[in-house]
């Protein structure tokens, strides 16, 4: 990557100071922004790609020819699936890796369970 834009914090000889230097970049600031670069460098929208996780971030998505939804919101992915936008979702490897140890546990615990009531009724018939 050759350039970023982003928020800026503020820092003064090396030391972060908590504030910010400049506005929070959001929702419709990231298209101003983007617009501001474009005039600059003189780039053509219609070329340009962009990605984003969030619903705010429609105003920036919208601008550019090559919109991308990356892990969207519910709000985003409904949007970016109406208007036929790449849409990249790499989260249901996580969600059914979870899923899957939390059945494993859940089947262990009442393997579990099981083995400790015979165990129980063994001792109780004595």
């Amino acid at each position: 990557m050759t350039g970023a834009l982003g928020t800026t914090a503020e820092h003064i000889y090396g030391v972060y100071t908590g504030r910010l230097k400049g506005d929070l970049l959001h929702g419709p600031a990231k298209a101003e922004a983007i617009r501001a670069l474009v005039h600059e460098h003189g780039l053509d929208l219609a070329h340009c790609f962009a990605y984003s996780d969030s619903y705010n971030d429609l105003p920036m998505l919208s601008l550019v020819g090559h919109p991308c939804a990356f892990n969207p919101d519910g709000r985003l992915l409904a949007h970016a699936a109406e208007q036929d936008w790449q849409i990249q979702d790499y989260r249901s490897g996580r969600k059914a890796a979870r899923l899957g140890l939390l059945g494993a546990g859940g089947a262990g615990a009442m393997a579990g369970a099981v083995a400790t009531g015979y165990a129980v009724r063994r001792i109780l018939r004595g």
